[in-house]
């Protein structure tokens, strides 16, 4: 769990994540683990539409959710 605080995460947690799955995302997101990894892209983009989040973790979001659908 890398948010620890769901509904208003840090910013350095946002980037942990994002940072996280443009290294190993490929890697992880295998059949077998489909499932979890659509729970976590459909959460980022909620995060990525949040008033709570900044426009550099917004746009840095949108970036790992669109690197995942050119796949």
């Amino acid at each position: 769990r890398l948010a620890g605080n769901v509904e208003n995460p840090e910013e350095e947690e946002i980037e942990s994540l994002c940072v996280l799955l443009k290294t190993v995302g490929q890697l992880l997101d295998t059949p077998k683990a489909r499932a979890h990894m659509d729970v976590y892209f459909t959460r980022m983009k909620e995060l990525g539409k949040s008033l709570n989040v900044g426009s550099r973790m917004q746009f840095m979001l949108q970036d790992v959710i669109e690197l995942r659908d050119r796949k």
